[in-house]
């Protein structure tokens, strides 16, 4: 997972909900911690219902998320 930290998470419209700083293991799955662009942090389950596809080739995640989703 270290691999996705620094990438840039979008939505599957192209929109960046920010970068991904890091990841949290709460005993069920884990979460991506991500900062948007406003400097603010949201928390995003990395799970399959969210999580589409992963480019570490291009330091990007794809994520079936809107950026205005706290």
């Amino acid at each position: 997972w270290v691999d996705l930290i620094g990438c840039e998470a979008v939505n599957e419209a192209g929109e960046t909900i920010g970068v991904v700083k890091g990841l949290i293991d709460n005993g069920v799955h884990d979460i991506l911690d991500v900062k948007k662009p406003d400097g603010s942090s949201v928390l995003i389950p990395f799970v399959d219902s969210y999580f589409v596809e992963a480019d570490l080739e291009n330091r990007k995640i794809v994520l079936d998320w809107d950026p205005t989703w706290s």
